[in-house]
């Protein structure tokens, strides 16, 4: 259908003269503002389909050429390709829905109570914190050890409102200061009781595609570390990482979608292995094909970049941790 462009040179958005279909100010469309419904329909549609249509020319060549939509996008062929950050949320967006759909159907394991008292007490002991008694004053109120081992266990008879009173029967100085006060209501709050633990648990793992927007700048750091030579700019590695990351997510959806059929150990194996295998593939010739380095050079560097990585994900996993102890 064809569209109704307004005989006058002036533009409706910002006022600039325009030379022909649309503003080189603005980019509005000088198109009719009385526009009948089909007109209106069409023009809506249309936009939709274009941008649907991007999305499909931009994914074949994601999954099946690695490091061309980069290259593309360093080369400034970017107009006829859905931009990555765009491509990235969408793909994203479906994995944690299956990977949290998938993810429903697993409850918090009894032993996982075991696990948190020891994890949390190794905790205090590297913070010097010591929940109970930090001062071993006689004249300071003591708290039943048997209290701090069935708090632990997944009873309640150790709560915050009991710590804050023992803590308003202390003199000043006996008091915890305000960092041990916090942690101390923290812990309390977070490993009093199984169904606490749950929801600590089930919150840090809802954070971790928030996380993700720390991780991706984190790892293009890394490329552009050990790609210096390539003399490309921080946003073209951010660009690789965007793509990289996408692809990976796309991976791990359709695996995902495939356990949720009835198959065996066996098969899940394979499936696993398989997945993992097209992973290294992939990040290997997407990193030959945009770096143009050798394949010996490659592989050196795509094992320190794994390094890398893993200390990234560390960081951003335990910065998430500590988010979610503070605010849940």
């Amino acid at each position: 259908m064809s569209k109704h462009y307004r005989k006058e040179t002036d533009c409706l958005n910002c006022g600039s003269t325009i030379t022909g279909k649309f503003c080189s100010n603005c980019g509005q469309e000088n198109l009719e503002t009385h526009e009948n419904f089909w007109h209106f329909l069409s023009h809506n549609l249309g936009h939709y389909f274009h941008v649907d249509s991007k999305f499909f020319k931009s994914i074949v060549p994601l999954l099946t050429k690695p490091g061309y939509l980069t290259n593309e996008y360093s080369a400034g062929r970017r107009a006829s390709h859905f931009p990555a950050a765009s491509m990235y949320l969408f793909v994203s967006l479906i994995y944690f829905i299956l990977f949290f759909k998938q993810q429903s159907f697993i409850s918090v394991e009894p032993d996982k109570v075991q696990k948190s008292k020891t994890e949390v007490s190794d905790t205090t002991k590297v913070l010097g914190i010591d929940i109970v008694n930090k001062k071993n004053s006689s004249n300071k109120a003591k708290v039943d050890s048997s209290d701090i081992e069935n708090y632990f266990q997944g009873k309640k008879n150790y709560t915050v409102e009991k710590y804050e009173k023992e803590q308003m029967a202390l003199k000043p100085s006996e008091k915890d200061n305000f960092v041990e006060h916090f942690i101390n209501k923290r812990l309390i709050k977070v490993f009093n009781g199984r169904e606490s633990q749950e929801h600590f648990v089930d919150t840090f793992v809802h954070n971790i595609p928030k996380m993700m927007f720390l991780l991706l700048p984190l790892f293009a750091v890394g490329l552009r570390l050990f790609f210096y030579q390539s003399k490309q700019f921080y946003v073209e590695h951010l660009v690789h990482s965007l793509h990289l990351h996408t692809f990976i997510f796309f991976l791990f959806s359709s695996y995902i979608l495939l356990s949720f059929l009835p198959l065996s150990h066996a098969v899940t194996d394979w499936l696993i292995l398989i997945v993992m295998l097209i992973s290294l593939w992939y990040i290997y010739r997407s990193l030959r094909t945009v770096y143009k380095q050798g394949r010996a050079r490659t592989l050196i560097k795509m094992f320190f970049l794994y390094v890398f990585y893993v200390i990234s994900l560390t960081i951003s996993l335990g910065l998430m941790a500590l988010i979610t102890f503070a605010i849940v």
